[in-house]
């Protein structure tokens, strides 16, 4: 569970990421409930599906999501425009001391263009990092369960 601390530093972080991303302080964040539950990824099931709008007019959706890391976790953001296309992911809060490479803006950049009928498979499109290798392999695991579920969605058209 986390704690107060935690969930305002992620609150923080995903408000500025927002902020960045869609440059207005403006917007505004509507959870899209996945259902059945039963046909997620089971690694997706405590994560969070939004609309981002901005003037009520939807101008992408934001996937906030936690995976893990060798001995914690860590908390990321995934950004789509409205055709469902990763336009920009961020990990927001990384709780490792070491591995914190995938943070970085030219790894990330793999996934990229990425839409619902991508796959990311670890060391075959998407590289890895020498001393990141778990976070490297569960950031790709992340992100090509997030595919998948936005493919769930846009299928259900619950987008």
């Amino acid at each position: 569970m986390k704690s107060a601390a935690q969930t305002s530093k992620l609150q923080t972080r995903l408000d500025r990421a927002l902020s960045v991303a869609y440059k207005t302080y403006d917007y505004e964040l509507e959870e899209i409930k996945p259902k059945p539950a039963k046909k997620l990824p089971s690694q997706t099931q405590k994560d969070s599906f939004y609309k981002v709008a901005i003037d009520n007019k939807v101008q992408g959706y934001a996937y906030l999501g936690q995976a893990p890391s060798k001995e914690r976790h860590f908390d990321y953001l995934l950004l789509f425009d409205t055709d469902v296309t990763l336009t920009e992911i961020k990990i927001l809060i990384y709780r490792e001391s070491y591995g914190n490479e995938i943070g970085t803006k030219r790894w990330l950049k793999q996934f990229i263009g990425m839409t619902p009928s991508s796959s990311a498979k670890f060391k075959e499109n998407i590289d890895g990092i020498s001393g990141a290798t778990i976070s490297a392999r569960s950031m790709t695991n992340a992100v090509d369960n997030a595919l998948e579920v936005m493919a769930i969605l846009q299928k259900d058209n619950a987008l």
